[in-house]
Parts: structure tokens; sequence; C-alpha cells
């Protein structure tokens, strides 16, 4: 499930880049995703630590003291939400992280929703000309 959830958010984000100027190679290259993924799986990590303690129910605000230093994953999560409104992004994935940041909505609710699968839109009848 969590690869579901970062795919989403991964995608969101990659989408408010190139809304900038940004390229998809450079965001999927060793110091974009890469650099990601490698400090989310490194146990010792504090992006890692700070997961795990979002995943555990403790409030944002007090993720930072828990761990001793700034949570910089946690704190970029209502920019990245201000930039892609800026943007005119749909972010349901982002928007829900901001939810289970903001202590709106539990660890489990945020897994049920970021991993559900998409509804496809409506097929559209086609006129024979």
């Amino acid at each position: 499930m969590a690869g579901a959830a970062a795919g989403k958010v991964f995608a969101e984000v990659d989408a408010l880049a190139r809304t900038r100027g940004g390229r998809s190679e450079t965001f999927a290259g060793l110091a974009g995703v890469g650099d990601l993924v490698a400090t989310v799986v490194a146990t010792s990590s504090r992006t890692r630590r700070a997961g795990e303690l979002l995943a555990q129910g403790v409030p944002a605000a007090e993720i930072g003291p828990a761990l001793g230093q700034a949570a910089e994953a946690v704190d970029s999560i209502p920019l990245l939400i201000s930039a892609a409104r800026q943007a005119r992004l749909s972010t349901p994935a982002l928007d829900s992280l901001a939810a289970l940041v903001e202590g709106r909505i539990e660890p489990e609710h945020w897994t049920a929703a970021v991993t559900a699968p998409a509804h496809p839109a409506p097929a559209r009848s086609v006129r024979a000309a």
C-alpha cells in the first residue's frame, strides 16, 4: 500500500513541478525521487521516522520535537498544497495527506483513500456519422 500511496503523491508533485517548468526526467532522477526513496527507506532517516510517527497518529506539531530536529517532509506539505492550488491542479493524494498531517483524518483513512482505485471517467457514447 505504501508504494501505491507514494506513487500517487509523486505523480501529483511531478505534475506541479511541470507546471513550473520542471522536467519529468529531473524529478525521476537521483536528485529527485531517487533521493527521496533513499531517505525514506534508510532506517535512521528523520523522513522515515516522521512518517512512522504520523502513521502512529502523532500530531504533526509534535513530530519535530519528538525527532529533536526539523521534519521537512511534514513541514513541506502545506507549501505543496498552496503551490498546487495556485497552479489549479487536482491533488487528491496531497489533499488527503494534508488532512492527515493536520489531524483531520486518521492514518488508516489516509491509506485507504489514497490507495483506492481511481474511478474511470464514464464512457461516452459515440454516434455513428
